[in-house]
């Protein structure tokens, strides 16, 4: 297992500062009625297909390293199901996404079934199953099989990322809400009083003494008064709302 790592790493260690995700593509199967060698054929061709496609910084087969763990073993080392030691072994090449598949024979036709594992969510990112007449139509439906499979994964990853943004923008605001609409309400419930207090004084000084100079300071200070009361009332209004949405 240590000799495999160190080999995957050697082999995609330059690839790594890439900005796409890397791939470990391992042989196809051989089911019922198809001969190995076809099978082998068939997983060279993907991994030709996929290194083709760009969408990839590299990709690694099960021919590129000589020690590739055998699946059966690897459930019983490890006592898990198949999509499970497939995210495992993903994990332990150190690329996010794992290619498995099988290919065999049903009515004289071929039958290809390819899935891509998302290696840190343990999950099957997208599957895919055809049906091919002859081994001729096989092998040039490979690569529109292979470009819906990869779009189909690299778009459920993308999607699954922009919810779990969302999920934490969410929790985020609802951390933030008590404060945001507290203090919304405390300044304007500040506002409002220091308006209401400021025309009140000026209202006191003309009673104790009416004079042209303080009609004039009056009439300010009501109208001061009253604007600092309309942005203190919206403000805690505002605050309401916030503390009701980003609850």
């Amino acid at each position: 297992m240590r000799l495999l790592v160190v080999l995957v790493v050697l082999v995609t260690g330059p690839a790594l500062a890439s900005d796409q995700p890397g791939l470990a593509a391992l042989n196809i199967k051989a089911e019922r009625g198809v001969d190995a060698s076809l099978a082998t054929l068939i997983s060279e061709a993907i991994l030709s297909e996929l290194k083709a496609s760009g969408r990839f910084a590299s990709v690694i087969g099960s021919s590129d390293m000589q020690t590739m763990i055998d699946m059966e073993q690897q459930k019983q080392a490890l006592g898990c199901d198949e999509n499970t030691c497939l995210a495992q072994l993903g994990g332990a090449l150190g690329v996010p996404y794992l290619l498995s598949g099988s290919l065999g024979s049903v009515g004289g036709q071929f039958m290809l079934n390819l899935k891509i594992i998302q290696v840190e969510e343990s999950r099957v990112a997208e599957r895919k199953t055809h049906i091919f007449d002859s081994e001729k139509a096989l092998v040039r439906g490979l690569e529109s099989v292979l470009t819906g499979l990869v779009s189909g994964a690299l778009n459920s990853a993308d999607g699954q990322a922009e919810s779990v943004k969302q999920v934490r923008v969410m929790s985020q605001s609802k951390r933030l809400g008590p404060w945001v609409g507290g203090g919304l309400a405390t300044i304007g419930t500040g506002l409002a009083l220091g308006g209401y207090l400021s025309a009140q004084a000026a209202q006191s000084d003309y009673d104790a003494s009416p004079t042209v100079a303080r009609s004039r300071d009056l009439q300010s200070a009501v109208s001061s008064g009253n604007t600092m009361i309309s942005i203190g009332l919206g403000s805690v209004g505002a605050g309401i709302a916030a503390l009701v949405w980003l609850r």
